[in-house]
């Protein structure tokens, strides 16, 4: 099993959503962007069909940051409970995040395993100082 995740997009329901290679969310000084980012778990060794975990199952996505201390590390949830390959990670105002890679891993039954997705994030500066 080799895990990763599809970035999704225009997401509706569990039968209503699009791919995409990157979240964007918006930054305006201080102030980030209320958004939810989505995510579908998937197998790349079954030629990337969903993966589906236990009911148990807990997944935590890193947003990076050259600055330590400048990580966020969220708790994402299910999205629907009809399909638990889609889980969501909820940004509020506050999580600054850096654009670039973003790192997950799934704690399945205690079997943990981490991945990343280059370049999952991009940050679109609103007013930040240009002419």
């Amino acid at each position: 099993m080799r895990l990763s995740s599809k970035i999704l997009k225009n997401v509706e329901n569990v039968n209503s959503f699009e791919t995409d290679t990157t979240w964007y969310v918006s930054q305006e000084g201080a102030v980030g962007e209320n958004k939810i980012l989505y995510f579908q778990l998937i197998d790349k060794n079954k030629n990337g069909l969903r993966y589906i975990p236990s009911e148990t199952a807990t997944v935590k996505v890193r947003f990076s940051n050259l600055e330590e201390e400048l990580v966020i590390v969220k708790n994402a949830s299910i999205a629907f409970g009809a399909d638990r390959s889609i889980w969501r990670v909820d940004l509020m105002q506050e999580d600054l995040v850096s654009g670039g890679n973003v790192a997950f891993e799934i704690d399945d039954n205690g079997i943990k395993t981490k991945w990343f997705v280059v370049g999952a994030l991009t940050v679109e500066k609103i007013n930040s100082g240009a002419c």
